[in-house]
């Protein structure tokens, strides 16, 4: 991450930590979420492609990532993740795409690992999810990885709500397992969950979100 662009606060932007970066791809790799699968990042300032492709390169497995997509709005981003993912032997799809607007139709239906780290508000993560789910295969059994900061009750369980309404299951839930560098707001963490689809999973959002 030595030399990353720094993170935009106009586009709520907060880098988490190294170790984070890590245990992240550790914990997909665990969930059976790597080798062979079609995996998108819904936003990647956290650069989490880079850590895929690096961890894919160094176990020799680069070949079974079988697609690696980043959405990122930013540029620097998008610019970043290209030149730190050369030569890793994994291909990196690299995405303009403002997440406001339905995802592009070739992305649609297309993969079988979403992951997110959405703003920290009930709609960020209702819009977030619901661009997920879209994105993902339609058959049930997909993973979500959803990281999202610890919130007051009343928010906590909308939340939660909110993933049953999108027909998707958790698989488990970690708290305060992300770290981020200068979030006091969220007192520097958030929470993992892993989520899957089911047969009732559909998005809320599939339209342009005002």
């Amino acid at each position: 991450v030595a030399g990353a662009p720094q993170a935009r606060l106009e586009l709520d932007q907060t880098h988490c930590t190294v170790t984070t970066k890590i245990h992240r791809v550790l914990r997909l790799y665990e969930a059976g979420a790597l080798d062979g699968k079609r995996i998108i990042l819904l936003g990647d300032d956290d650069l989490i492609a880079v850590a895929i492709a690096k961890f894919a390169s160094l176990a020799g497995t680069a070949s079974g990532i079988r697609r690696l997509t980043v959405i990122d709005a930013d540029p620097a981003v998008r610019a970043w993740t290209g030149e730190q993912t050369r030569g890793t032997g994994v291909e990196v799809e690299l995405v303009e795409h403002d997440l406001r607007l339905p995802l592009p139709g070739e992305l649609g239906g297309s993969f079988d690992v979403a992951c997110t780290d959405p703003p920290y508000t009930v709609a960020g993560a209702e819009l977030f999810l619901s661009r997920a789910v879209s994105a993902l295969d339609p058959r049930p059994g997909q993973h979500v990885f959803f990281s999202f900061g610890a919130r007051r009750p009343a928010q906590t369980l909308a939340t939660q709500r909110l993933i049953a309404e999108l027909g998707l299951v958790v698989r488990s839930l970690t708290p305060n397992f992300n770290s981020y560098l200068g979030a006091g707001v969220i007192a520097g963490t958030s929470h993992l969950y892993h989520l899957r689809t089911s047969e009732a999973s559909a998005p809320l959002i599939d339209c342009r979100y005002p």
